[in-house]
């Protein structure tokens, strides 16, 4: 078994390693100048609070806002000394029962900063009973434990994971964020998605965005960048879409920092990510 899980993550390095997510934040460096760049860097930077973490809209500290925080902080500040983040999380190992979001960011920050310890094993572990007691409600939550799973290397997993799901009769109530993650992995894994590709642009609203659902009547930076990730991940044509997409995130910037939606006045660290994903995925 273990021989077959490192042939699987060895083609999968190999293959998509510079699609992936922490080489496609960096591209997004590439069409940022460099007032932008000391802006979103400085702003970043006035996201940590005083405990080491990421603040949430509140200025509380927040695991999942810490998440987006420490993948940005990486991209834009790689080096970075992560001490006070790490005994932050050492203080919530000691009191804390993660479930749901909170448990798939757990997972992941500390993975990105201790590496595959004991405690890591452990949090996988959960991450994984809990997306095959989830499978039936396909979600955000599916996205980012996908994503999970997709840090810690667990691309078995993963795929045993998307096998339990309905292809055909699921797909179509999929959201935009499952469906992209969905899309990566039947290309990782060699399958057909024509299909799924048609149904990702079913979310593509005609002017730069993607909404979250198929009849959302707009579209979202989230679902935005996650369909743009999946998109140039299996190989797709951005050219006709891209000069549109450019000047919707670009709506959305402001101060070193990005928007949900157009609708949405405040920046925060999670849409911070999310620009710079979908910038990235353009480049």
């Amino acid at each position: 078994m273990n021989t077959i899980l490192n042939f699987i993550s060895k083609i999968f390095t190999l293959q998509f390693r510079n699609k992936t997510l922490e080489p496609i934040l960096r591209k997004s460096m590439q069409l940022l100048d460099s007032q932008t760049l000391d802006e979103i860097y400085s702003r970043t930077h006035g996201f940590i609070t005083n405990e080491g973490s990421f603040s949430d809209r509140a200025g509380k500290s927040d695991l999942y806002y810490t998440l987006f925080g420490l993948l940005v902080s990486d991209a834009i500040m790689p080096g970075k000394n992560n001490e006070s983040l790490k005994n932050y999380l050492r203080k919530l190992h000691l009191s804390s029962d993660y479930k749901g979001v909170y448990l798939y960011c757990a997972a992941i920050i500390h993975y990105k900063l201790f590496g595959d310890d004991v405690e890591a094993k452990k949090l996988r572990n959960k991450v994984t009973d809990s997306l095959k007691q989830n499978l039936q409600k396909p979600d955000y939550n599916l996205f980012l434990g996908i994503l999970c799973l997709y840090v810690h290397h667990d691309y078995f997993s993963i795929f045993k994971i998307l096998r339990k799901m309905e292809v055909e009769e699921n797909e179509n109530d999929l959201p935009c964020p499952v469906l992209a993650a969905k899309a990566i992995m039947l290309t990782a894994s060699g399958k057909e998605i024509t299909k799924t590709v048609q149904n990702l642009m079913l979310f593509y609203r005609g002017n730069g965005n993607f909404g979250a659902l198929k009849n959302s009547p707009t579209g979202d930076l989230l679902s935005t960048a996650v369909a743009l990730f999946a998109l140039q991940f299996i190989g797709a044509d951005l050219r006709l879409i891209k000069p549109d997409c450019l000047v919707y995130i670009d709506s959305l910037y402001e101060n070193g920092s990005f928007r949900a939606t157009e609708l949405d006045f405040e920046t925060d660290i999670e849409y911070t990510f999310y620009g710079m994903l979908a910038l990235g995925s353009l480049v």
